[in-house]
């Protein structure tokens, strides 16, 4: 949602400081002409996304663009209800509600009960001590944990698959997006995939290496790999653009069909414990912490991905920190399935 509000800000100022007409800011940023009219002389506040591109086009950040403290606040993600728990962030000078998810696996209690309208008193200073994270690790609460307890800052994990998560990154939605679309040790790398979606300017860091691989019903244990592709098994499929979805594919094959579809790893087991499926894709983790036999497939990287110009944001440069402490790394190492070895090494896109 966008504010509607007549307010201050420098796009017009800045854009005649070097040299661009509306018309070449708006091809540059994405957006339409009337659009760039219309935000310069305030009739519109522009969208997260649109707000970013324009201060990328113009070199600078959008709380000096745009009077971040003057702004209404709006949602990151439209909320299940009109009235809706939310948790203050600050995104690229940018105030967001983000819609409370999952309560079950909330990192933190909720800032707000907000409407559409927003929130009138905005708390900047939880705002900029928010860390959002869009990732599908099921261990990403614990990193939640240890980053608090090393920075101050507090992190808001909301469940996205890969893909969803770099959607997120890229429409300036969420601070990191997690990832696991490469295989270790092969060619492919989650870089490749990162710069197919977000283009140049962001950096790459490894967050982990896990073991995925098939769940399955505790009769099915020791049936090994080859027999549960050929057998009558009930499979739960995994959504379009996961890292499970495309282990899954090569495992059954793109063109298999599914029932029933799971949104994260722990949705692929509590279908199984459910009996609703036999088996599933998912990481050693889920399976091991739902009791369930497990068949490793492959190893995965597991990066984290943010903007290349947020890397001295104390909030980013704390998850740096977090991710090259010698003490998470032990712990995120005697995790099942997870391996430290290469956590904390990094790489720009």
């Amino acid at each position: 949602m966008t504010t509607s509000h007549r307010s201050e800000n420098r796009v017009r100022e800045l854009r005649i400081a070097r040299r661009l007409t509306q018309a070449e800011l708006a091809g540059q940023a994405g957006i339409s002409r009337p659009a760039v009219t219309a935000i310069e002389a305030g009739r519109i506040a522009p969208s997260v996304t649109a707000a970013i591109s324009i201060a990328k086009v113009l070199d600078t950040t959008v709380e000096t663009l745009f009077a971040a403290d003057e702004q209404t606040p709006f949602w990151a993600w439209r909320p299940p209800r009109e009235v809706w728990r939310a948790w203050r962030a600050e995104i690229a000078g940018a105030p967001l509600l983000i819609p409370v998810e999952a309560t079950a696996s909330a990192t933190a209690p909720h800032d707000i009960v907000a409407t559409e309208t927003g929130d009138p008193d905005f708390d900047w200073r939880t705002a900029r001590s928010t860390l959002v994270v869009a990732s599908c690790d099921p261990a990403a609460n614990q990193m939640a944990a240890q980053y608090q307890a090393l920075t101050g800052h507090r992190m808001i994990v909301v469940r996205r698959s890969s893909r969803q998560a770099l959607e997120l990154l890229r429409q300036g939605k969420v601070h990191v997006a997690g990832m696991h679309l490469a295989t270790h040790g092969r060619g492919r790398s989650n870089a490749q995939v990162a710069r197919e979606v977000l283009g140049a300017g962001f950096q790459i860091l490894r967050a982990a290496s896990w073991k995925s691989g098939i769940a399955t019903d505790q009769r099915l244990e020791g049936l090994g790999l080859k027999r549960l592709v050929k057998d009558k098994v009930r499979w739960v499929g995994r959504e379009e653009g996961s890292g499970a979805r495309q282990c899954l594919d090569d495992v059954l094959g793109r063109d298999k069909q599914y029932r029933h579809i799971a949104r994260d790893h722990a949705g692929v087991v509590e279908a199984i414990r459910g009996g609703w499926a036999d088996a599933g894709v998912c990481v050693e983790l889920a399976s091991v912490e739902a009791g369930l036999p497990f068949t490793s497939v492959r190893t995965e990287d597991y990066d984290i991905c943010f903007s290349a110009s947020a890397t001295e944001d104390p909030r980013i440069r704390g998850l740096i920190d977090l991710l090259r402490n010698r003490r998470y790394r032990q712990l995120l190492g005697e995790i099942p399935g997870y391996s430290s070895d290469e956590t904390g090494a990094g790489e720009s896109i």
